[in-house]
């Protein structure tokens, strides 16, 4: 099986009271087309998960298994970067809609790989 590593953008990471703790929200899984490394490509190519956060700072990584994706009625489309500015062989998309109880699913069921706390709004 597969493993995806999904960058969260700094806006879609909350406290989870419940839980106690830091984590991505369902918003960091609503696109149709939601961008995604094949963990298991980078690792191929001697690379980890911090070639998926490289140029974007401040930004968290979650961990989504092939079983998860599917299991929400999901198709995963291979869909590599070769251009002038980048280059990411491991690039996929996970396609579906993607409507509450799927990105629900998809918040539950992630991994978290590096959780960066939000930045406090500077005060002027």
């Amino acid at each position: 099986m597969r493993n995806f590593l999904r960058r969260v953008h700094p806006t879609q990471v909350v406290y989870d009271e419940n839980k106690k703790e830091w984590r991505a929200s369902s918003a960091a899984f609503r696109d149709e087309e939601m961008s995604c490394d094949d963990e298991n490509k980078l690792h191929s190519m001697h690379l980890n998960w911090k070639a998926t956060l490289e140029g974007y700072e401040g930004y968290s990584l979650v961990r989504l298994s092939e079983l998860l994706v599917l299991s929400n009625s999901l198709s995963i489309v291979e869909d590599p970067i070769i251009n002038i500015d980048a280059e990411n062989l491991a690039h996929v998309l996970i396609k579906g809609k993607k409507r509450k109880p799927i990105t629900n699913n998809l918040k539950e069921g992630c991994e978290p790989i590096l959780i960066v706390l939000p930045q406090p709004v500077p005060v002027s």
